[in-house]
């Protein structure tokens, strides 16, 4: 099975099966006033349960995490660490079996309300040279990521759907495999790189969508 028909089966269970896996009700986010403003707070510790031979599950959590410069690129690991781990701004995906980080994202909450939630970072594996399952393993990873992030933008407000500000240009076919497609102008705001949005599935807003 190639990765896009496995993406597409895993979408599909996590489509079937939203309300028994429940990803909103994992993802806690808070308000609170601060010295300038409101500030939002996200905290997520959630083990995902997989029914799939290759996969038996996942942990997404919040929690600063540690990412091995073997496994992950120094902008990756940079972005991760610098963005804003105490409102919970970078989320991990670990494989429950191998204990280790597969994925990670780092996002962005303006405080225009107008904005959409704004994935900064996607941080695959680059361990992965030529092998097969590792990049299926590691864009596995991405895609759970992604979908508490359109329970973040939903939760706030933000319309469920989840925009990309893609530096790298050399990630656009993950980005595209994972569901991202360009994204509609947005008055104001100005991507460092290239803009993608996924949009929210009409079944379920963490599904794979168009």
């Amino acid at each position: 099975m190639d990765d896009e028909a496995a993406l597409d089966r895993l979408a599909r269970w996590l489509i079937d099966q939203r309300a028994t896996i429940d990803i909103p009700g994992h993802v806690t986010v808070r308000t609170a006033a601060g010295a300038y403003r409101a500030e939002t707070t996200v905290a997520i510790d959630h083990l995902l349960l997989s029914p799939f031979a290759a996969h038996d599950g996942w942990r997404i959590s919040t929690k600063p995490t540690f990412l091995p410069s073997e496994h992950f690129s120094s902008q990756a690991r940079f972005r991760l660490k610098s963005a804003g781990t105490a409102r919970g701004r970078a989320i991990y995906c670990h494989e429950r079996t191998a204990l280790e980080v597969v994925a990670g994202l780092s996002y962005h909450i303006d405080d225009n309300p107008g904005f959409p939630v704004l994935i900064t970072m996607i941080a695959f594996r680059t361990d992965i040279a030529s092998n097969a399952y590792l990049r299926h393993r590691t864009l596995v990873g991405a895609f759970i990521l992604k979908q508490y992030i359109h329970a973040v933008s939903e939760k706030i407000g933000r319309g469920g759907h989840v925009d990309l500000d893609l530096a790298a240009r050399n990630q656009e076919p993950y980005a595209r495999e994972l569901g991202f497609r360009n994204a509609p102008k947005v008055k104001g705001l100005r991507p460092g790189g290239l803009h993608l949005r996924q949009e929210a599935s009409p079944a379920q807003d963490s599904g794979r969508g168009g």
